[in-house]
Order: structure tokens, then sequence, then C-alpha cells
């Protein structure tokens, strides 16, 4: 969009190719060297990325080290784009794509900041969509594409919400307990077996419910009891 284009000239993210070796932020993924004791030092990628975004949060890490990254014009190297997952057919964005833009996001910047890119690419693209209409322009993106990035992100923080919800019931009740503060505050409920002292996950329904068992029968250890 033309006035907003101009206004973050300088926020350009998809740099035009340089004519000369320089610095930038982060490179694409299809052709890369790094040193190894760079890659033992930040660590490898991160595998909660299935596709894309990997590189870019790989690189944010480099740069948090204090190691540059250079976009060397002499090496060329062919690469046959969006060969392995067909982006540039694609009839609706997919759900890894969405996943892993909005995990980029929250991990590097967090759960704000991702809020606001979000709201910000819907805006963009809101205003792009009214120029191509106004223009009678194809708009590239994939069909839907704003409304998947819109639906994605409040299932996203509604799970988050919940999420956050259930750990505060259960850090609430551990604080508790059904007569007194509970020991426990690790998900964990310990019980005695026959032989040793091990741990058994529990809900923390269930941790309430064995904790009130043990409580009443005088123990100081909550969990079920075994004879």
């Amino acid at each position: 969009f033309g006035p907003v284009s101009r206004l973050l000239h300088k926020a350009i993210v998809p740099l035009p190719v340089p004519d000369h070796t320089t610095r930038v932020d982060w490179l694409a993924g299809a052709s890369v060297l790094m040193r190894m004791d760079v890659l033992d030092r930040i660590g490898l990628f991160d595998e909660t990325f299935f596709l894309y975004y990997e590189e870019t949060e790989l690189f944010h890490r480099a740069a948090q080290a204090g190691y540059a990254t250079d976009y060397v014009r002499g090496s060329e190297v062919e690469h046959i784009g969006s060969a392995s997952t067909g982006m540039k057919t694609w009839d609706r964005i997919p759900r890894f794509w969405l996943d892993s833009r909005l995990y980029y996001f929250t991990r590097v910047h967090g759960a704000g900041y991702a809020a606001l890119a979000t709201l910000a690419r819907l805006t963009g693209g809101a205003l792009w969509r009214l120029r191509c209409f106004l223009q009678r322009r194809d708009p590239v993106d994939p069909p839907h594409f704003l409304a998947d990035m819109a639906l994605h992100y409040a299932t996203h923080a509604a799970r988050a919400r919940r999420q956050r919800q259930r750990r505060d019931w259960w850090t609430e009740a551990c604080d508790r307990g059904p007569n007194g503060p509970l020991r426990v505050r690790t998900g964990s409920v310990p019980y005695r077996s026959t032989r040793s002292l091990r741990w058994k996950r529990h809900s923390p329904r269930q941790a309430l419910a064995q904790g009130r068992s043990m409580n009443r029968s005088g123990r100081h250890r909550y969990g079920p009891r075994t004879g």
C-alpha cells in the first residue's frame, strides 16, 4: 500500500538482491555456511518448527550471541523455491506455516509482540486487498489468507488462555489443599508402593481427591492408600 510502504521503507523484510557482499540480519536456509563452533554455542535448529522460520530463529540466536551474518554475492546457488511444499500453488495457507510464524514471534519477541505483528499483518493485508480490488489486480496471496490467519491466532490465544487458567487453578489448589497447604507443587503426586516410593502423574482434580483421602487417614504424604 503506497503511503504505508513509503512510511516504512526502512523496515522492509524482503530486501532486494545486493550487487556486492553485505551484512544482513538473516539468510534463507537454502544455502548457508556456518562454523561448527558457532552451532556448538548457539545450538542447532529448533525442532519445534516443522517448516519455515527455523533459519530466521537460528540467525537471531547467532546475532544475540554476537555473530554477524553476511550475504556473499560471489556465491551463487540455484534453488527451486517451494518444491517441497508447493507454496506457489497453495489453495489455502497450511497450518504448519501459521504455527511456525506464530511460534517464531512468540519465542523471539514475546506474546505481546506476536499479537501486534499479527494485527499489523492483518491490517496491511486488508489495505493491500482494498488496493487490488480498486485496481482490479490479483492479491497473489492464497485464498482466505487473512481469515485463516485471524482464526489461527484466535484459536491459539483461546487455547493459551485455557492453559493459563488450568495452571493458575492447579497452583492455587496446591497452595490451598483440602485441609491446608499441600506439600507437592509439581503436578506429580507421590504414592507409597510395597517396594519403594514412586511418582505417579495425576490431574489436579485427581490429586486433590487423593490428597483428601490421605489427609483423612492421617498420613503425611498425599497419594492413594496402599494398605
